[in-house]
């Protein structure tokens, strides 16, 4: 994951087929663009769009970029709309997430809620009221770990989790072949399953376990805090 702090509101210009040209405000934080048109966006349903139609303007028009926004403990994460791509098999690909948050394994972007609140106060758009954001579920926080498992150990994103032991090589701490089970008993206990979890940074005493992945280079996969507790980056324990 990748924390939000401040953020710029860049100025652009839209030609939309039916009224001329648009003035529009980018939004872009850590470097990234995280809206072409921020203040066109509706947070009034559970998931927005954020990447609008470059051709009319119309929020839902073009395919992608749609997003949603949990809570959990002192954070906001900003997800993949997995409700509404669940609720429409129908339409492959047009729930789709903006691809800064499935690429280079990075994660979902989060704010702390002081950060979230003054975002609120600043943007040119009626971001949600913390108190009506839904709770992080333990099925979403999967799906985040998957994104940022690497070489795709745990499959495609469109696809559930699946892990395949004879990718991990290693682990950090003991064998891997017993901690493999472990994992592989949260991932299906995680998977499909809407109970509320709790987010909170990993304290001075837990020990993070790193698996090895048999790739190129071996790289390091953070995957478990104990066997109750997920790991998320830059520094999370998921219960």
């Amino acid at each position: 994951m990748w924390r939000l702090h401040s953020f710029e509101l860049k100025p652009a210009s839209l030609d939309f087929s039916d009224r001329g040209i648009c003035s529009v405000q980018q939004l872009w934080a850590n470097g990234q663009r995280l809206s072409n048109a921020i203040n066109l966006v509706d947070w009034a349903t559970n998931s927005a769009q954020l990447e609008i139609c470059e051709v009319c303007g119309i929020v839902g028009c073009a395919d992608g970029g749609w997003v949603s926004l949990r809570r959990s403990g002192d954070w906001v994460l900003m997800v993949p709309a997995w409700e509404a791509i669940a609720s429409r098999p129908d339409l492959p690909g047009y729930y789709d997430p903006p691809s800064y948050l499935v690429k280079n394994q990075q994660g979902v972007p989060y704010w702390h809620q002081a950060d979230y609140q003054r975002w609120q106060d600043e943007l040119p758009v009626t971001l949600p009221d913390l108190e009506t954001i839904a709770p992080l579920t333990a099925h979403e926080v999967l799906k985040a770990f998957q994104i940022e498992a690497p070489a795709r150990v745990l499959g495609r994103l469109s696809d559930p989790p699946r892990l395949n032991p004879e990718s991990i090589v290693a682990a950090s701490e003991g064998s891997h072949l017993e901690l493999l089970p472990q994992l592989q008993t949260t991932i299906k206990k995680w998977l499909n399953c809407d109970r509320p979890v709790h987010m909170s940074p990993i304290g001075p005493t837990d020990t993070v376990v790193q698996l090895y992945i048999d790739v190129a280079g071996f790289p390091e996969w953070s995957v478990l805090v104990d066997p109750e507790r997920l790991y998320l980056q830059p520094g999370f324990a998921i219960a």
